[in-house]
């Protein structure tokens, strides 16, 4: 598979939820953790699979920086986990806190 990324994904392990808008219960929120972070997306932990090319509305907490990120992310790509979890890579349709995601980046590099 091609690497189309254009922002350099950052490794992290940070506690997050997300609600499935395109589901049948979109004020539902499920918890995940975010595996990796960039600019432009995102891979998260979640324990129940989505649909690719769906709509997620995911929050992300840093609390070190008082404030959450809110994302819409369109996934891209599913994998099933050995431990019947899923990864999710997605891409940021529109986020708020994009100061904040650019200052979390730049500290953590």
């Amino acid at each position: 598979m091609l690497d189309q990324r254009k922002s350099v994904r950052m490794e992290c392990e940070l506690p997050s939820s997300f609600q499935d808008l395109g589901s049948g219960q979109p004020d539902r929120v499920e918890s995940a953790t975010v595996r990796n972070i960039s600019r432009d997306g995102i891979k998260i932990c979640v324990n129940d699979p989505v649909a690719v090319q769906s709509s997620l509305y995911v929050s992300i907490p840093l609390p070190e920086y008082h404030h959450t990120i809110r994302a819409r992310v369109i996934p891209l790509w599913t994998a099933k986990l050995p431990d019947e979890k899923y990864e999710v890579g997605g891409q940021f349709v529109d986020y708020g806190g994009s100061d904040c995601l650019d200052h979390f980046l730049f500290q953590n590099r």
